[in-house]
């Protein structure tokens, strides 16, 4: 039954690449994407934010193609085609390296268990945590009865090191960790204590080496909502927001819960069921809380911030249940979970398809003039945050026409300083002005270096 997880592993790391590649555009041309890219062809060198450096995987291969100078396209292609590869490379590695081919199977699986719009947010660090938990434990599990050379401990170091500081919710997946290797009764293993020592060495070690960016703290201080809603956390628009969302985009959620609790049920392990459902509605809670300010049709945000869920869900069927649960059934369910998963990304799509469609004709429409627009002049429901616009502009331009061009969309155009918007040799951006000097000519081609920008404005 082995080879049959093995055939998922490579079909829907194929999917994945394929998918990749035929979306590449609406992934690049796509909120922060473009400003990560626009930034790397600018400094030629990877686009680090908020102090998440193992991001620089993500990067790796369009920063290697940006090195040796291949065309823009390619570059595009590369840098939506990582991500996928990095699914891939863990899966492959779990598979072949330690013989865990339903570790590879859910790997693989994890970027289309309920993600739909996320995958065309590809800097959204947190879509990592399910591919580097998964394999941390498909490591750990593979350790199991062995003996621990200083090679094995030195790679178990890494991983945690990789799964802590790729995002700040690495700490819900760690949690779920411990929880259930102590469900397995694994603590009695030398490598649950090495887990241990070492994942509160690498947490000491990010926390006085890695500080916080604004954006994370922002983000920390939402925790305060648990007091501040005392005690209605119940009666809340985003837990209504989510029961909404469970019975079709997130249904995956729903459908591995319930299988799980009723397993755990079937075979009387009622603590463990316990634990697990405790874990699971109690993560979601806390999400909700914390962020109760989400909006109904902001689906993109429960996907980023629900990423530790995939991990929380998928351990307990890949490395718990093993003989409790019928091999044959654990497939039909993830060949469905891709299924489903492909027909809402391809569902998701339609949007940022239209979003291409609209920039393509403001760019020839405009081709001639260099433009600060009014958010009252452009359908906002297509672009969602203006502030990404110059570089979506840019490199769509750069990418599809000869020549290269530039506009920025804001809420207020007379927030942009005079002397930006008056010098001719450069971009206008949100939080300031790129000189056409400092971009490679091989891939931006701006023929006009003579006119200023143009405010657009309500009277």
């Amino acid at each position: 039954m082995e080879r049959y997880f093995k055939y998922f592993s490579i079909v829907t790391s194929a999917l994945l690449m394929v998918l990749s590649i035929v979306f590449y555009l609406q992934r690049n041309i796509m909120y922060d994407s473009s400003f990560y890219l626009f930034d790397m062809l600018e400094t030629k060198s990877f686009c680090i934010q908020h102090f998440r450096y193992p991001a620089v995987l993500s990067q790796l291969l369009p920063f290697l193609f940006i090195k040796v100078a291949l065309p823009l396209q390619w570059i595009a292609i590369a840098y939506s085609l990582n991500l996928a590869l990095i699914a891939v490379v863990l899966s492959l590695l779990s598979g072949y390296w330690l013989k865990n081919w339903k570790a590879a199977a859910a790997i693989v699986l994890s970027p289309l268990l309920f993600n739909s719009e996320m995958f065309f947010w590809m800097v959204a660090e947190s879509q990592y945590l399910p591919l580097y938990w998964l394999f941390i434990y498909a490591f750990i599990d593979n350790c199991i009865g062995k003996s621990l050379h200083p090679v094995r401990l030195l790679l178990l170091l890494l991983l945690l090191f990789l799964g802590f500081t790729i995002h700040p919710l690495s700490i819900f997946c760690f949690f779920a960790l411990m929880l259930y290797l102590l469900i397995t009764k694994r603590y009695t293993e030398p490598v649950f204590l090495y887990t241990i020592l070492f994942s509160v060495f690498v947490f000491i070690l990010k926390t006085k080496m890695v500080s916080y960016s604004n954006y994370d703290k922002g983000a920390m201080e939402h925790v305060a909502n648990w007091k501040t809603l005392y005690p209605h956390y119940f009666n809340i628009s985003t837990n209504k927001f989510l029961l909404s969302l469970l019975w079709n985009k997130l249904l995956m959620i729903s459908v591995f819960f319930v299988l799980a609790l009723a397993v755990f049920v079937h075979h009387r392990k009622y603590i463990a069921g316990l634990l697990f459902a405790a874990l699971v509605l109690g993560f979601m809670l806390f999400t909700n809380v914390c962020f109760y300010d989400i909006k109904e049709g902001q689906g993109l945000y429960f996907e980023n911030l629900y990423q530790p869920l995939v991990f929380m869900l998928l351990v307990p069927f890949v490395f718990i249940f093993k003989q409790k649960f019928s091999n044959n059934a654990l497939l039909f369910l993830f060949v469905f979970s891709v299924l489903f998963g492909l027909g809402r990304t391809i569902k998701a799509s339609e949007h940022y398809t239209q979003r291409l469609y609209w920039e393509r004709a403001f760019i020839k429409k405009y081709e001639d003039k260099k433009l600060v627009i009014h958010s009252s002049f452009v359908p906002m429901d297509l672009l969602g945050q203006p502030w990404c616009t110059p570089f979506e502009f840019a490199l769509l331009s750069a990418l599809e026409n000869k020549r290269t061009t530039s506009h920025l969309v804001t809420f207020d155009v007379y927030e942009v300083p005079i002397e930006r918007v008056i010098q001719p040799h450069g971009i206008v951006h949100q939080n300031g002005w790129i000189p056409f000097s400092k971009l490679d000519k091989r891939y931006f081609n701006f023929t006009d270096t003579t006119h200023c920008y143009s405010r657009v404005s309500p009277w």
